[in-house]
């Protein structure tokens, strides 16, 4: 074998192993009449219903791959990709919306998110499938703000030099589930499976962290809108609702040691280490 072939065939095993068929059976299972999920292995007959949920450049394939392992014990879903992303689906709906700054569409994604997910009750089961591109496609837009005010908020950050760790805190205090906010709309049990594209793999950091605690607070975010020069260029808007979040006017974001934490359990399944490991053994 040529030196090009093994090169390719090295890089061919890291793409692999980090591609939802390849990742989800891993951590999804459905076998002797029990669910099986993050350590959780869970009788059919106790689950009312089972929901998917998600967002990411990578969220249709998750779905699709959800269906093959899971079928027609899904009751219903709706799951938010990147334009020209979307794949055929049974059970869950795919909805298009845009990234890296957002649109209309990524509000009606998160509106639709919230809508399912209050139907579900604590015998339920939820699916949460969550890759690289979520934070913008999950935009919701608080109801004293525009979409526009957000477009340029987002877009000034992404010019700024402002880390992804940094931009997702000013997102997650400008939403009404990320920073785990996404718990309080549901009953349910969740299982959050997360292919990372944040180096580190900080899993607050990671879509804005909708299923886990966050420790940054709204004068975290109005720091770092200070510190990139922002504060008199992005809408007045933007800074009013901040400030009203640090005077206590705006919930905050879930803190670690919320009581609603104890429903969701979240794991990294795919990342670059999952990649680079699948490459060094095929060398």
């Amino acid at each position: 074998m040529s030196a090009r072939q093994d090169a390719l065939k090295i890089f061919q095993a890291a793409v692999k192993a980090v591609q939802p068929s390849y990742l989800l059976p891993q951590y999804i299972k459905l076998e002797e009449q029990h669910l099986t999920s993050l350590g959780d292995k869970i009788p059919l007959k106790e689950i009312k219903n089972l929901y998917v949920i998600g967002a990411g450049k990578a969220a249709a394939a998750m779905a699709v791959e959800t269906e093959k392992i899971l079928g027609d014990i899904i009751t219903d879903g709706v799951v938010t990709t990147k334009y020209h992303h979307s794949l055929p689906t049974n059970h869950i709906k795919i909805i298009e919306s845009a990234h890296p700054v957002p649109d209309d569409n990524c509000d009606i994604a998160v509106r639709e998110t919230i809508e399912l997910l209050k139907k579900t009750s604590k015998n339920d089961i939820v699916i949460c499938l969550i890759s690289g591109g979520a934070s913008s496609l999950w935009c919701d837009v608080p109801s004293e703000l525009t979409m526009q005010d957000l477009q340029l908020t987002f877009d000034l950050l992404l010019k700024s030099g402002a880390d992804i760790q940094e931009m997702n805190t000013v997102r997650k205090h400008l939403s009404q589930i990320k920073g785990g906010q996404l718990l309080r709309h549901t009953k349910a049990k969740v299982y959050s499976l997360i292919i990372s594209d944040v180096v580190g793999d900080d899993i607050s950091a990671i879509a804005s962290g909708p299923t886990v605690p966050d420790p940054s607070t709204f004068i975290d975010a109005k720091v770092i809108l200070s510190k990139y020069e922002l504060i008199d260029k992005v809408p007045q808007g933007i800074i009013n609702h901040i400030d009203q979040g640090i005077e206590g006017n705006i919930e905050e974001t879930l803190k670690p040691g919320d009581a609603q934490l104890s429903n969701s359990k979240s794991k990294v399944i795919g990342n670059n280490q999952v990649a680079l490991d699948a490459a060094k053994a095929t060398a």
